[in-house]
Formats: C-alpha cells, sequence, structure tokens
C-alpha cells in the first residue's frame, strides 16, 4: 500500500515536471525535488504531493537574472548598509543569491550555508555556483554556522532557507536565533528574511517570524510586500537593521534606483513598505493584498 502510494505520488510530480525539460529529481523526506528547464528559464522546484514551488528561477540567457522578484529585495540591504565587505546568505537554493552579491560587490567576501547536499550539488552542477577566493559554500546548519561567526562580523545576512515546497524551518524563525544574528552584525548592519506568507499555516504565516525580527532588532526594521504576483501565498521582504543611521531608511527607495540593472525589481519593492513607522516589520490584521509570494506555484 504504501509503495503504491509513493509510486503515485512520484507519477504526480513527474506530470508536474513535464511541463518542462526535466534535467534532474531526488527525493527528500516528503518532498521531491527536480531541477528543469522551461522556456527562457532554468528552475529548481520542490514538490510535496500537495504543491509545486518554484525555489528558484535564473534566465538562461543571464544567469544573474533572477525569475523569482523577491530575490532582487535582498539587494535592499545594500541599499541601506553601503557596498558589503563580509555577507551571510542563509540558505542555498540555486544560490542565485550569493552569485549576484559575488558579482555585484567585489569587494565582498561571501558565505552560503546549505543543509541540504543534493541541493547544493545542483546549485553547482545547475545554476552556476562556483567558488572562489570570495564566494565559499559550506554545508551544514545555517543556524550552528552563524552562532560560531565571531560577534560584529558581517555587513549584511540573508536568510532565505525553507524546508519542502516552502515550509519555514523552525529553528531559523525564532527571536532567539533572531537576537543572534543581530549580534554577528556590525553597527549598521541589515538583516534581509525572505518571509512567506500563507493563511493556511497561521504558525509560520509572515507575521509570525516578523515579530520576532522587531522584537529581536528592538524593533529596528521594515517589512516589504513583493508586489506583482497571483495566489494564495505571497512574499515579503523582513528587513532588519543594527544601529543604521539617522536618515538611511529615508534614502533606501533612491538607493534601491541606482543598483545593477538586473536587480532592478529591488526599487519596486521599496515602494511597499506596508507601514511607515520603523517599528513596522509586523503585518497588523487588517494588513491584506491579492498579491501572492514571489516563490510561485509551479505551473
Amino acid at each position: 500500500m504504501l509503495t503504491a502510494l509513493l509510486a503515485a505520488q512520484l507519477c504526480l510530480v513527474i506530470g508536474r515536471a513535464r511541463t518542462g525539460r526535466v534535467l534532474s529529481m531526488w527525493r527528500s523526506g516528503d518532498t521531491t525535488f527536480y531541477v528543469r528547464d522551461r522556456r527562457r528559464w532554468r528552475e529548481l522546484v520542490a514538490d510535496d504531493g500537495a504543491r509545486a514551488m518554484v525555489h528558484t528561477r535564473i534566465k538562461k540567457a543571464d544567469t544573474l537574472v533572477s525569475g523569482l522578484r523577491y530575490t532582487d529585495g535582498f539587494h535592499l540591504a545594500v541599499a541601506l548598509s553601503g557596498r558589503p565587505r563580509r555577507v551571510l546568505f542563509i540558505g542555498g537554493g540555486g544560490a542565485i543569491g550569493p552569485r549576484q552579491f559575488a558579482a555585484f560587490y567585489p569587494e565582498a567576501d561571501i558565505d552560503v550555508v546549505e543543509v541540504d547536499s543534493r541541493i547544493l550539488c545542483a546549485a553547482r552542477r545547475f545554476f552556476g555556483l562556483v567558488e572562489s577566493a570570495r564566494l565559499h559554500a559550506h554545508l551544514g546548519d545555517g543556524r550552528m554556522f552563524t552562532a560560531a561567526a565571531p560577534d560584529d562580523c558581517f555587513d549584511i545576512v540573508v536568510l532565505d532557507a525553507y524546508g519542502g515546497a516552502g515550509r519555514s524551518v523552525e529553528r531559523l524563525a525564532s527571536e532567539e536565533f533572531f537576537a543572534i544574528v543581530r549580534r554577528k552584525l556590525r553597527a549598521g548592519g541589515v538583516l534581509c528574511a525572505n518571509l512567506v506568507g500563507d493563511a493556511g499555516r497561521p504558525r509560520w504565516h509572515a507575521s509570525g517570524a516578523a515579530s520576532a525580527i522587531a522584537l529581536a532588532f528592538f524593533g529596528e526594521c521594515r517589512l516589504f510586500l513583493v508586489p506583482g504576483q497571483h495566489g494564495a501565498r505571497r512574499n515579503f521582504l523582513a528587513v532588519a537593521t543594527r544601529e543604521l543611521p539617522i536618515g538611511r531608511w529615508g534614502e533606501v527607495t533612491w538607493r534601491a534606483r541606482t543598483l545593477d540593472r538586473r536587480v532592478r525589481f529591488a526599487a519596486a519593492i521599496a515602494r511597499r513598505p506596508l507601514h511607515g513607522t520603523r517599528e513596522s516589520c509586523a503585518p497588523q490584521a487588517n494588513d491584506h493584498t491579492d498579491e501572492p509570494a514571489a516563490v510561485e506555484p509551479a505551473p
């Protein structure tokens, strides 16, 4: 009976994957991952049987262009903090964010931590991740890696870690963890966290993690909506700072316009804060939109 059920789930995944040319497929726990080429894009997709979610999408003609708008928003951290010297990415996926930072900010030393060896292998094989003297990929637990780092060492920390088809990682969604992140940031440093809102999973709705970030960063944060998509899920970017100079928040929109043209959607995200004050990380009960997550359902 169990074998038949697993076979049925695999057939369902293969059926979904056939909307593009599948390059690789593997199973991890209750989730099937696959890499496919679909029209102009290459994608890393996670399918848990209930839904299929695109975790990474890059343009084949220019692999520094992301097809998921929220990844452009990672560069809001640069708009706030200035060009970074040291950056940590927690959660690798197809590594489009780390590769962009390596290409656009040549002064930066970048660490990316990914817990799943097969995803890290896929990033290297299919998504152009090449390690260098400045870009370092680590197989391991993001929380442990962060805790072991010296205090005051990162200019930017980007959190983009999800399991399965978009499930939040509990160890990386708590006030305790975000307090650790704050200690690891230098004065003026920035945390940028991708948060997926899902009314069907209230415990891990974006508001829960955003509230934890607001508490850990003493309210020095804002929550931005990633606009322009459709469906039941939606992405928010929580951007939190440690001792940011006064006035820098007011400059973030025009600073975002000066970023590399390949992440130009960052400026559109900068114009969509959910509230007008610094104490604005947690969405309120009356916040609503028809625009869903940038981690899009795979067709």
